[in-house]
This record gives C-alpha cells, structure tokens and sequence, in this order.
C-alpha cells in the first residue's frame, strides 16, 4: 500500500498485502435506462478494445446512506453489468442506482496504485454522465461515495499453526492471551470497527475476519478498510472526497498494525 504524493504523505508500504482496490458511487435510479443502452454505454466506456468481458448478476440492493441498510424496490431490477479488461484485473460495475470500478489482484501482479485506479473511476464516471446528457435524461443525483482496500494476509507467514495466537503479532490493538487457560487459541474471528470523521464527510470502516486464502486454500485474514459517506457540495467534490477517503485509508493502516508488521512490509518514509 502506497501514497501517491509523498509531500503530503510521508511514507510507504512496498510489500503491503493488497488484493483489492475499489472505488463507487451511488445516486438515484436512472429511470430510463433499459438494457438496450448497455451495448451503448459499454461502446463508451471502451468496448470490447478495453473490456472484452463482459458478464450479468443481479443487482446489489440500494444502501441507505447512514444506516448502513437496504431498500428494496418493487420494479422489476436490471441486471448488474461486469465490464472487465483482458487479464480481469479491472471490472466495471453497472447498474441503475450505481457505478463502480475494482482493482483486482491476478497472480503476482502489482497494485497499481492508487491514482490509476481512481483515474479509470472517474474517467467512465464522466463518460455515464455524458452518456445521460446525451439522451436528455435528468443527472441523478449522488446519494453515497465509497472506497475500499482489502488485504489478505495468510495466518501461517507469522506464526507455526493456523490459529489466531499470534494475532497481536499483527495488529496493535488486537491480542489473545496465551498463558495456561481453558480455552484453546480460537481459529476464526470476525471483528468490525466504526470510526466518525469530523464533519460528517465520511464514515470510516475496519473488519478483520478469517477468510480461506485463494492462492492456497489455508487460513488467512481479510483485513479491509473502507469509508463511506454523502456527496460534499464544494466544487470538485468527488475528487476531493476520495482523496480524503484515500488518505484516511493510508493512515488507519498504518495505525493499525504493529511496528514490526510494519518493518516486515517495509513501510519507507
């Protein structure tokens, strides 16, 4: 995990486990949009030269801002588009009410940093809008941003078993006692933290859990970080949210894990 302008940010993380980058919005349906626009929109976004993958799922249900539940709608959905690049390691997510773009992580390959991923965001963000201009179609209005960062960190890279003995190894805050006691070390946990900003611009989201790592089928942590929160009503709010969003990910990190996880992923000032 890295930061992207070290005058503002005076570190980095070369070895940091990420595997997942994501950047969204959520606004109001657009009513008018059937799937008959989708190949248009598709064609806008890049088409088959950018994104020759292109698949259906159902759509996500609507979240409500702040309350972090859902509201559901009676109207028949449209499906959710996957739009993704040749190796798959950026997808597209369309549907009514929201637009999104992931980074996945494909092998061995690299993160490609931050300001590459939120580039591709607002780039086919721009060109939905555009889209929706040219059709004569009221612009929806931005109901919630959200950015993410999942890690996956394999339990046995830091200690002999599986279990979680060693987990204040790796986070700061997090420990089990391993004196002589009834309880065995536990093998599985599911921890979320909230955090509020000043200002209501964001809330901002830690959720650690046990998770069957992909690349080997062992047992691994799923440490992710994510804020969430409504659209600002400065000029180039977007871009400024997501940047703070970003900069609150890179430093709740950070603060996060130990000193020594943070030498073993080799943080650089």
């Amino acid at each position: 995990m890295q930061e992207d302008n070290p005058k503002k940010n005076s570190f980095t993380y070369r070895l940091a486990p990420v595997v997942e980058v994501f950047a969204s919005v959520q606004f109001t349906d657009i009513e008018q949009l059937k799937a008959a626009h989708i190949a248009e929109i598709w064609q806008g976004f890049g088409g088959r030269a950018a994104y020759p993958h292109n698949e259906e799922y159902p759509p996500l249900p609507k979240q409500q801002p702040g309350l972090g539940g859902f509201s559901f709608s009676t109207k028949p959905p449209l499906n959710r588009q996957w739009f993704m690049n040749v190796d798959r390691s950026i997808l597209l997510q369309l549907q009514k009410d929201r637009l999104s773009c992931n980074w996945q992580k494909i092998g061995s390959q690299d993160y490609p940093r931050y300001e590459k991923v939120i580039r591709t965001f607002q780039e086919v963000h721009g060109k939905l809008w555009s889209f929706i201009g040219t059709q004569e179609w009221p612009l929806p209005r931005i109901e919630q941003l959200e950015l993410g960062y999942v890690n996956i960190i394999p339990l046995n890279a830091f200690s002999d078993g599986e279990d979680l003995s060693n987990i204040g190894h790796i986070f700061r805050d997090v420990a089990w006692e391993k004196n002589i006691r009834f309880l065995p070390s536990p093998n599985r946990m599911n921890l979320e933290w909230q955090f509020p900003m000043p200002e209501n611009l964001f809330t901002g989201h830690v959720q650690i859990i046990t998770v069957q790592n992909p690349e080997d089928g062992r047992s691994a942590l799923r440490f992710g970080l994510h804020a969430t929160g409504g659209m600002p009503s400065e000029q180039n709010a977007m871009h400024t949210w997501f940047d703070k969003a970003h900069r609150w990910i890179i430093h709740a990190f950070d603060d996060l894990i130990t000193p020594a996880i943070q030498k073993h992923w080799e943080k650089q000032s």
